[in-house]
């Protein structure tokens, strides 16, 4: 059904992008920063079914695109004129 089943409201800014695999959200701010969740896309009705678990920094302007490759790489893309390469592991 078109319910919304979770807000997510750990990002300390506007969001401009998302990338996710099967257990891992992630969502690219206008602070530069890449927030992490964990998901269980099998319990989405539970109150506990994303858990933030941090943010990964280096980017010194919004985060405009990101892309999980390979499952193995988080590719991200940012108005800092910078594109980086993060390792993921897959939980």
């Amino acid at each position: 059904s078109g319910k919304c089943k979770k807000i997510l409201q750990e990002c300390t800014c506007n969001i401009n992008s998302l990338a996710s695999t099967p257990n891992i959200l992630f969502a690219g701010g206008k602070d530069g920063n890449i927030y992490v969740e964990y998901t269980d896309i099998y319990s989405l009705d539970v109150d506990e079914s994303y858990r933030f678990k941090g943010k990964l920094t280096g980017h010194t302007d919004w985060v405009n695109g990101l892309l999980v490759y390979n499952d193995s790489y988080l590719i991200s893309c940012s108005d800092d004129k910078s594109i980086r390469v993060s390792g993921i592991t897959i939980c």
